[in-house]
């Protein structure tokens, strides 16, 4: 089993975009994709009318891939939910630093990946 977690933010922004992540899925070759969005949302994800950075790069693959994607996350996350990650991401030094760290991790070769 090969098991590889793919983090990103949910905008292009420089080298997070559709076409670097679908050289991911492209290289990764996944069977089975779980998705940070409610079950409600799955069938604009799965067409791309989501309308972000991930559910076009997935859209992208399934055209000539057979996947299944599962969604895992709550159908309506609490307001609290929302507003806590709008205090965190308020402040510039930790938003810089949670962006450089994905993209460092973008940028990573296969020795981030996880072998079972």
């Amino acid at each position: 089993m090969h098991i590889s977690l793919i983090g990103t933010v949910h905008a292009e922004n420089g080298m997070a975009n559709v076409r670097t992540l679908g050289s991911i899925l492209d290289h990764l070759q996944p069977e089975v994709i779980y998705a940070e969005i409610p079950p409600g949302t799955l069938p604009n994800y799965l067409d791309s009318s989501h309308g972000n950075l991930e559910s076009a790069a997935v859209a992208h693959y399934r055209v000539s891939h057979l996947v299944d994607v599962v969604p895992v996350d709550l159908e309506k996350p609490s307001d609290d939910f929302f507003h806590e990650s709008s205090e965190m991401l308020a402040f510039p030094q930790i938003s810089r630093q949670i962006m450089m760290s994905k993209l460092k991790w973008s940028n990573a070769n296969a020795t981030n990946e996880i072998r079972l």
